[in-house]
């Protein structure tokens, strides 16, 4: 299993490293961990590129888990309006889904 980190920022400027390791999970077919535990800060552009990530994932057969969501990317994620379900390795908040529209 490999282990996307998101730290406490991931911005636009980290985009182009952030979609070739994306890809590179893709390709290998290795099932994810995606850690946004830790995020504080998160704009638009990063947040579409972890959608489509979890969605192509999904689409391939690979299985990815999040980690518990920090509230700034909870809230990132209602603001956006996306909506995808998310499976979670630990859940402390009990929200298993951000399926809040």
């Amino acid at each position: 299993m490999t282990t996307l980190d998101c730290g406490q920022q991931l911005s636009i400027a980290q985009l182009e490293d952030w979609y070739l390791r994306c890809l590179k999970i893709v390709l290998a077919c290795d099932d994810v961990f995606i850690d946004v535990s830790r995020l504080q800060k998160i704009d638009t552009a990063a947040l579409q590129l972890l959608y489509q990530f979890h969605i192509q994932a999904q689409q391939v057969g690979i299985k990815v888990i999040w980690s518990d969501m920090s509230e700034s990317f909870q809230d990132a994620i209602i603001l956006s309006g996306l909506s995808f379900t998310m499976e979670s390795q630990q859940t402390s908040t009990g929200l298993n889904a951000m399926e809040k529209n």
